[in-house]
């Protein structure tokens, strides 16, 4: 999953922020549960997560992915490189 993230979030360099969590580390496993106790449910690993809510549990494809970040900036009103 996280080479699906790498590969989508390229054209969004300037307005996406990608946060790796490595959930055998100790320094993993403390943010996993920062995560789950803020959310007051488990989440399943691997996930995406969007302004820390779950978006995608499954891998997705790099253009659903890509799809789903263009919605989120266009409903913020915020374009991404290139104005995409």
């Amino acid at each position: 999953m996280a080479r699906v993230v790498e590969a989508a979030v390229t054209d969004f360099s300037e307005t996406v922020r990608v946060e790796k969590i490595v959930t055998r580390t100790r320094e993993g496993a403390e943010r996993y549960r920062e995560i789950v106790t803020a959310l007051k449910r488990q989440v399943a690993v691997p996930s995406i997560l969007i302004n820390g809510k779950p978006v995608f549990e499954q891998t997705p494809g790099v253009d659903e992915l890509q799809q789903t970040l263009r919605q989120m900036e266009k409903n913020l009103g915020v374009s991404g490189k290139n104005g995409k």
